[in-house]
Formats: structure tokens, sequence, C-alpha cells
């Protein structure tokens, strides 16, 4: 089998459940994408995503976040997961 001409790195760094304020918490996320060119050995694409829930969705303690075998903890990282994704996509790679 023939080594791969591009190989696309993706890595969470960080991701952690932290307080936003009394009673409530968030989730906080950073990952890192990076694009190779094997052929000629250069990076295409490099980049880091910071997202912040306790920002954006509305504040819940960690015990709202866990209950419901972690209902609204899941939807936090899909919300998250999209939100870098599409900002890889179109920031880092120019994919519009």
């Amino acid at each position: 089998m023939a080594d791969p001409d591009l190989v696309l790195e993706i890595a969470t760094t960080l991701w952690m459940i932290e307080p936003t304020g009394i009673g409530s918490s968030g989730l906080k996320y950073e990952g890192r994408i990076k694009l190779i060119d094997r052929r000629r050995n250069v990076v295409l694409a490099d980049g880091i995503c910071k997202a912040d829930s306790g920002g954006t969705a509305a504040p819940r303690s960690c015990n709202e976040l866990v209950k419901d075998n972690g209902a609204a903890l899941k939807e936090n990282l899909r919300e998250t997961a999209d939100y870098c994704a599409e900002d890889f996509r179109t920031r880092l790679l120019g994919l519009y």
C-alpha cells in the first residue's frame, strides 16, 4: 500500500467543564487541525479552534449538564463539534 499524499491530523487539545458563574457551568474546548502535503513535505493548513459554551449556551449547573445520561453535555459537545468543523472548513481550509 502506498503512503498517502495528504495527511489530515485532528486532535482535541483541551476539553473541560468549567464554572461560568455562580451555580452554572459550561464546556470549554480547544482542537487543532493540520493538513500536510507529504509529496512536498509542507504544511498546507494549521490552526486551532477554541469554543466556550459558557458564553453561548443558557447557563446550567454541573448537575443539569450530566443528568439524563449527560443529555445537555452531549448537546453542548455536538454544538462545539459543529462550530469547530465549520471554522476549520471555512477559515483554515477555505472550503465555502
